[in-house]
């Protein structure tokens, strides 16, 4: 029999030191807590060592433990009340809360012995999401661990992503603002948010002996083995019996013939994941093959943030500033995988083919605009010798093509209106305002997930207030996008009156390309923020 050994304190302090947020340690972390072996080591580990480093600095103050019941199965009250009796005895304190299925914005209860999981983890999100809120707290830790990463990595290589794709999840990463449906929207808020995972390069097998070494009661969802469930588990129960019996694909065939399609792709992308291997096989080969497609995948982005402005010889680079690029200027969510062209590799390699050709592929530059995907525009323009740009192809020697990335041109007002929509850019916060008046508090607003716009209430000009509270005048304050980028100008309308313009966000274009920054006109008496919210960062 094998020994495993326990994660130790000073194990558990060098693993956490990768996770730290870059804003710093919030006063209070949250822990997801599902009452199973890897939350309940994780509070362990966490409550232990905030207890034994207390008050010194590099740590949060406190955590706090989260409780999701999805009452989808009928140990689901069991398993709440056993997470809150384990937080209970390690003295942290517990937040427990469910999913009101059926009650707007949450979908109807999954029927038992359907796939779930999809469902399941959006509706989780949103409750995890309103308990930090609740909470005061602005990090979330997570329990899953290098199994985990090793079937995140399988389940993504089956679906044809690259290296960003199979390194698996990433120890650190910011929330973001969600999916682009009202349950997973969180807006600028999540921008605010991390989610941590302090055990992606911990097996489950050192979770389980940390649990025994320290008499650590927990709960099996028994659901996680349940194939028809959820895709993981299929992921899973086709991992154990290959690792079972290591040598039934040895072949050019990457899966037995018996094998629906979608498992054949689970089997090419395990044998995948096992040739990267160095000198290791079985369940430690698939660890140290995502551990060193994760460094390289950090290694990537590290190069991405230093080389922003420099010449791109890598495809790998290209891909991964491609994708960065897009984050930061899409309208979609950020963070969400639509705001990257859903990840889609052979769309991304393409793109690199057409933005740059210098030793990574044949093609000549594009002449035309184009979208890739994500609602963002990529033109060919000219860069002068002075830093100007022109829309135009170069002239001279001392001239360079370039090309200029910027939010794609959305439907007219007009081709909203025939399809029955609303334009999205064209937004009245008077209602908002009146709210806020009201309250005497500041109201925000994110404008193209990608502006956020503050309304300081208590600063508004008195004949503007008579305006709005002027029946006569029907008065209203709208932003709306001006300029070929699409940025916000706020406006007030009156009857009868030309519309007065309070702000305009405007790109200063100094003499030189390197000086174009983002500024705004501000209103009277500086009443209107605007803020652009989408960071350069890979986190």
């Amino acid at each position: 029999m094998v020994y495993v050994p326990p994660i130790t304190q000073a194990e558990f302090l060098q693993i956490l030191q990768k996770c730290i947020p870059p804003t710093g340690w919030p006063k209070r972390l949250a822990v997801a807590n599902s009452g199973g072996p890897d939350s309940t080591c994780l509070l362990y580990l966490m409550s232990s060592l905030i207890r034994e480093k207390k008050g010194k600095p590099g740590l949060p103050q406190s955590i706090v433990s989260i409780h999701v019941n999805h009452k989808l199965q009928a140990a689901a009250d069991d398993m709440a009340n056993h997470a809150a009796k384990t937080a209970n005895i390690l003295s942290v304190p517990h937040f427990g809360t469910e999913i009101p299925w059926g009650s707007h914005p949450f979908p109807a209860k999954p029927v038992d012995g359907t796939p779930m999981e999809h469902h399941a983890r959006r509706s989780r999100f949103n409750r995890l999401f309103e308990a930090m809120t609740a909470l005061k707290a602005s990090c979330l830790a997570f329990g899953q661990h290098a199994d985990d990463q090793v079937e995140t990595a399988i389940m993504r290589l089956a679906t044809g992503s690259g290296a960003l794709g199979a390194s698996g999840m990433s120890p650190i990463r910011r929330w973001g603002m969600g999916g682009i449906t009202e349950l997973e929207f969180n807006g600028y808020e999540g921008m605010n948010r991390f989610i941590i995972r302090p055990f992606l390069e911990v097996s489950k097998d050192r979770i389980l002996a940390t649990c025994e070494a320290n008499n650590l009661e927990y709960v099996t969802d028994h659901t996680n083995f349940q194939p028809d469930i959820a895709l993981r588990n299929k992921i899973r129960a086709i991992l154990t019996e290959r690792l079972k019996y290591p040598n039934q694909d040895d072949t050019e065939s990457s899966a037995p013939t018996s094998v629906s399609e979608q498992e054949a792709k689970f089997h090419k992308a395990i044998r995948k994941l096992g040739d990267e291997a160095f000198h290791t096989e079985g369940r430690a080969g698939l660890y140290d093959s995502v551990k060193r497609i994760s460094d390289k995948v950090q290694t990537i982005n590290l190069k991405v943030t230093n080389i922003l402005r420099r010449t791109i010889t890598d495809v790998e680079v290209a891909i991964a500033l491609s994708r960065r690029i897009m984050r930061h200027i899409s309208p979609f969510p950020y963070g969400h995988i639509s705001a990257e062209a859903k990840g889609n590799r052979s769309g991304f390699e393409d793109l690199v083919r057409k933005v740059w050709s210098g030793g990574m592929g044949d093609d000549e530059k594009d002449t035309h605009a184009w979208c890739f995907g994500s609602h963002v525009l990529w033109s060919p323009v000219t860069l002068t010798a002075n830093g100007r740009v022109r829309w135009r192809p170069p002239r001279s020697p001392d001239e360079k093509a370039a090309w200029l990335i910027s939010r794609e041109p959305p439907m007219s007002p007009t081709r909203w209106q025939q399809n029955g929509k609303v334009d999205p850019l064209t937004t009245d916060v008077t209602l908002i305002l009146n709210k806020r008046l009201v309250a005497g508090d500041t109201a925000r607003v994110l404008y193209d997930c990608r502006f956020l716009i503050s309304f300081f209430v208590d600063r508004m000009p008195d004949s503007i207030k008579a305006s709005l509270a002027d029946p006569a005048q029907n008065a209203s304050i709208v932003i709306e996008p001006h300029t070929k980028f699409y940025l916000p100008k706020v406006v007030l309308r009156r009857e009868g009156y030309k519309d007065e313009v309070l702000t305009v966000a405007e790109w200063k274009m100094g003499a030189a390309w390197d000086r174009w920054k983002f500024h705004f006109r501000p209103a009277t008496k500086g009443w209107i923020g605007v803020k652009y919210v989408r960071p350069w960062s890979h986190i």
